[in-house]
């Protein structure tokens, strides 16, 4: 049985050597019906909009009737942005799974703290594993060459691990400090840190600004804070 983590990487995977309509398809032929469990999320109902950051697939639709299409910061959940009316006559609603970040090239470290999936490949052969504390991007890790004589990528779950940058900017949202609670409306981005040193989670509804709560300190000794996306 292949599972939905499998179906989802197929899926990203089509999408980049087919476009998003070639991704929507392939979701639809194997029951790409999203569940509220799982990787899927609900993020917003028709005529409002997904929100995450980063890119991710954008799931729309309701029954069994779904477009599937990959967006970069947000999608308006709308026959529009979708190019049609998957499901005429009824309550659309759409759906994301946690965006995948590329965190390395085929030879370079896959970055992260704590425990990840990490999915390494190109085109539309990929094999996904769990890791510790950063993956090697390379065949040995990952138990053989997922894609002979092509240049293979290592793509991080977005919801999995933390990378430590200085991103963030004046967009951003002071939520939270240190110990606090930052809440959010629906599934954003949250930084926490200070002083240009900053752990990213993509949260729905809110989390604790705590080391605990990041999996890590990325700034020992500091007082912290927590700041949501623009």
């Amino acid at each position: 049985m292949v599972s939905r983590l499998a179906r989802w990487v197929a899926a990203l995977a089509l999408a980049a050597t087919t476009g998003a309509a070639g991704a929507s398809s392939l979701l639809m032929s194997l029951g790409g019906q999203p569940s509220s469990g799982g990787s899927w999320q609900a993020c917003a109902k028709e005529g409002e909009v997904c929100r995450f950051s980063g890119t991710a697939s954008v799931t729309y639709g309701a029954g069994k009737s779904w477009k599937t299409l990959r967006f970069t910061n947000g999608a308006n959940c709308s026959n529009t942005a979708f190019g049609g009316d998957p499901a005429p006559n009824q309550r659309k609603t759409c759906y994301t799974s946690m965006p995948w970040r590329p965190c390395a090239s085929e030879g370079g470290m896959c970055q992260f703290s704590g425990a990840a999936s990490v999915t390494y490949g190109a085109g539309s052969q990929w094999r996904t594993r769990n890791f510790q504390n950063g993956a090697p991007c390379n065949n040995s890790a990952f138990g053989g060459d997922p894609a002979p004589n092509q240049k293979k990528m290592c793509y991080l779950e977005g919801s999995a691990g933390t990378t430590v940058s200085n991103r963030i900017d004046s967009r951003w949202a002071r939520c939270a400090n240190e110990g606090g609670n930052c809440r959010v409306g629906g599934q954003r981005s949250v930084a926490y840190g200070a002083q240009g040193k900053w752990v990213y989670r993509t949260v729905s509804g809110g989390i604790t600004c705590s080391n605990e709560a990041f999996r890590r300190d990325p700034n020992p000794g500091v007082a912290k804070a927590c700041y949501v996306e623009p």
